[in-house]
């Protein structure tokens, strides 16, 4: 009986291993276009505010004196494997910078 109960387990071991596969291999991807962004002074920052995870955060290389604008800054997907691909970021991204899709 135990034989049986270990070919059980490889069995089950293998459907889960290749359905993980599967479901990564299908996972959407969240692209930013940078250069269509106008930044967080003009926008808000919308789209990490939209976001109900909190996955999108706006990075800059240093913080602006006051009275200045952020430069060199960036919107990044912090946690992409949390992501449930909603949209609300590329929906309320005002500059249409932000696309969902599926990997090619």
């Amino acid at each position: 009986m135990p034989c049986k109960l270990a070919i059980l387990k490889i069995v089950i071991y293998h459907f889960y291993r290749e359905l993980e596969i599967i479901i990564m291999q299908s996972r959407m991807k969240i692209k930013i276009k940078q250069k269509l962004c106008r930044g967080p002074v003009e926008c808000g920052i919308l789209c990490v505010k939209a976001c109900p995870y909190n996955l999108l955060a706006y990075t800059q290389k240093r913080t602006p004196n006051p009275g200045e604008e952020p430069m060199e800054f960036k919107i990044i997907v912090a946690f992409p494997i949390l992501c449930n691909y909603c949209g609300k970021c590329a929906e309320t991204c005002p500059d249409k910078a932000i696309e969902v899709s599926l990997p090619n």
